[in-house]
């Protein structure tokens, strides 16, 4: 089998003229030298260099070895600098799918300062449905997935997923109508108020049944809406307290506007972000450091308190 390193000091033989300026260039021996040319007229069963003369000189088979031994060689050394291109991002494309809930809330407020610190990096985004983003998962259209864990999640054997961020879930309400002078409430509390329910399309729906179903409440949806901002509005008119990331309402509860109802639960209601990709097919250089930079900037961000 021929080696890079034959084929490379075939080169240096013939550009520095001889075996001993070869074997000093590459700082090998000259038998080293010797034995490597001898390697590769075994494999081709032919001579390389007409030793009858005192000069290196090629033989007809040894021009054309040389030609392509010198295409071979700028080909590998293109291929690596792609590669460490890659390596430090000076290049490279990254596909990402979405959530509808992590393209609103989490991807745009970070991926414009991703782009901006990795110019040389196509980034191409497809927002869908959980099952939209699989699929395009499986037929390579994407190479990595962001979305929320919803609380039926079921790991699945073609994937890998990997905890990205985790969003603080509260419920809020004008004071106005929690009516109270404490913000400390009991599951039971919720009962009294009308409540700001989540379509079946929202990933918030699963959270608030689940939570709904583990306390055994019969909460009284007044209004049900798909959207973060639907629900933050309706919450700010006082149209019924709402279950919503903290992150989205955080400037409401620091002015007044809103507040954050501290509901006695064994474990905080939490949303995490996971970040799927092929189990077997990987991620590029660009994938894994798409993934270190949301862990910097949004891992377990719970907002202000």
């Amino acid at each position: 089998m021929i080696t890079f390193f034959q084929l490379q000091t075939f080169c240096e033989v013939i550009e520095r003229g001889t075996f001993s300026a070869a074997a000093e260039k590459l700082y090998i021996s000259q038998p080293s030298v010797s034995q490597h040319i001898a390697n590769l007229e075994k494999h081709f069963g032919v001579k390389l260099f007409d030793r009858r003369k005192r000069k290196v000189r090629l033989t007809p088979e040894g021009r054309v070895l040389y030609s392509t031994a010198k295409e071979v060689l700028e080909q590998l050394d293109r291929a690596k600098k792609r590669i460490d291109d890659l390596r430090s991002l000076e290049a490279g494309t990254l596909n990402i799918g979405c959530s509808h809930y992590v393209d609103s809330l989490l991807l745009w407020q970070v991926l414009p300062e991703f782009v901006s610190q990795h110019p040389k990096v196509s980034v191409s985004t497809f927002i869908g449905t959980i099952e939209e983003l699989k699929s395009a998962l499986l037929s390579s259209d994407i190479e990595l997935i962001f979305a929320e864990r919803t609380p039926d999640f079921v790991p699945s054997s073609q994937f890998s997923s990997k905890v990205v961020a985790s969003e603080k879930l509260v419920f809020v309400a004008t004071s106005d109508l929690a009516g109270k002078k404490t913000s400390f409430f009991t599951p039971k509390d919720l009962e009294r108020y009308p409540l700001i329910g989540w379509h079946p399309s929202s990933c918030l729906f699963s959270y608030l049944n689940d939570f709904q179903m583990q306390n055994q409440l019969r909460l009284r949806r007044k209004i049900t809406v798909s959207s973060i901002e639907a629900a933050r509005e309706l919450a700010l008119k006082g149209h019924g307290i709402a279950l919503l990331n903290l992150r989205s309402v955080e400037d409401d509860i620091a002015m007044g506007r809103l507040i954050k109802l501290e509901v006695k639960t064994p474990q905080p209601l939490k949303l995490d972000i996971l970040a799927l990709f092929h189990q077997t097919q990987g991620l590029t250089y660009a994938g894994w450091e798409m993934i270190k930079f949301l862990e910097r900037k949004l891992l377990f961000n719970e907002g202000s308190q």
